[in-house]
């Protein structure tokens, strides 16, 4: 009686074959899962930074206190506020007086 113990040839090659396709078509998976990762981290960086410039610009509108209203003089001295923004009842700034002419 011969009793062989092992693989043959055939059956190496098919096996091997058969964990490359597998390996491959998991590979694209991966892939595409880290590209997504990739995709939601620059994302959430970009919404992380559009509301931090819109709380930055809120703020700035809720408590400055040097307005320029208008397209003439110098930008570093506060204007005179328009008539129509003084007399708007949705406006939640707070004018000075001494801004008001």
């Amino acid at each position: 009686m011969k009793t062989d113990k092992g693989f043959t040839l055939i059956e190496l090659m098919v096996s091997v074959s058969v964990f490359i396709i597998i390996m491959t078509i998991s590979m694209g998976a991966i892939l595409g899962v880290f590209d997504s990762n990739r995709k939601s981290r620059a994302l959430r960086t970009v919404m992380n930074n559009l509301n931090l410039s819109m709380e930055s610009m809120s703020k700035e509108m809720r408590y400055g206190s040097s307005y320029h209203c208008g397209s003439g003089g110098t930008f570093n001295l506060p204007q005179t506020v328009p008539q129509a923004i003084r007399l708007s009842p949705f406006s939640r700034v707070r004018i000075p007086k001494s801004l008001i002419a």
